[in-house]
């Protein structure tokens, strides 16, 4: 058993939009049945080929979940499932991203949660098949200052890209609509 499977978890939820060069995350520490989740911390891990290797990439990502999730005492971690792109370079390396976290969160004893992009969707009254911007739109209605706190919306491959952490903050926010509703224990 892994030491880290003995402390003390409270229900944190870590949600994870995972990439190997701009990963977003979306922290939510008062996890409780039946109470709004207070606005999210959210973050972006960005590594480059500065960084090394694939797998050197890989193991930057995983070393800073790793430290957040430990840091907050997260129970929950929750992804989006995989998205399989024309690249099937880029798909491989984001399948090999998602495996080094699934085996690392699950080895460490969080409770690991992957749902559809159009489940989260459908979690917001959007039809499965909405695009990205509106999804971010129904998470700035919930969060009204979360554009405040990282910026308006962007989808460009730049020092201002937001679009990763909207992403997690929906997911975040989808799995805590399945929490409240008894469909995760």
């Amino acid at each position: 058993m892994n030491n880290r499977q003995n402390i003390l978890k409270n229900n944190a939820i870590l949600a994870i939009d995972p990439s190997l060069s701009s990963t977003g995350i979306a922290l939510y520490t008062n996890n409780v049945k039946g109470i709004p989740l207070s606005i999210p911390e959210c973050l972006r891990l960005q590594t480059s080929l500065k960084d090394g290797t694939t797998d050197k990439r890989i193991m930057k990502i995983c070393n800073e979940l790793d430290n957040i999730a430990y840091s907050y005492s997260v129970r929950y971690v929750a992804f989006e499932e995989g998205f399989v792109g024309v690249s099937a370079k880029t798909s491989l390396q984001l399948a090999e991203l998602r495996g080094a976290l699934c085996y690392m969160f699950n080895s460490h004893g969080y409770d690991v949660y992957y749902m559809q992009p159009s489940e989260i969707r459908k979690n917001f009254g959007l039809k499965g098949n909405a695009k990205k911007e509106d999804v971010a739109k129904k998470i700035l209605e919930i969060y009204s200052d979360l554009e405040n706190i990282i910026g308006p919306y962007s989808d460009k491959n730049n020092k201002n890209k937001t679009s990763d952490m909207y992403d997690a903050a929906s997911i975040g926010l989808a799995f805590k609509y399945k929490y409240d509703s008894g469909q995760i224990l």
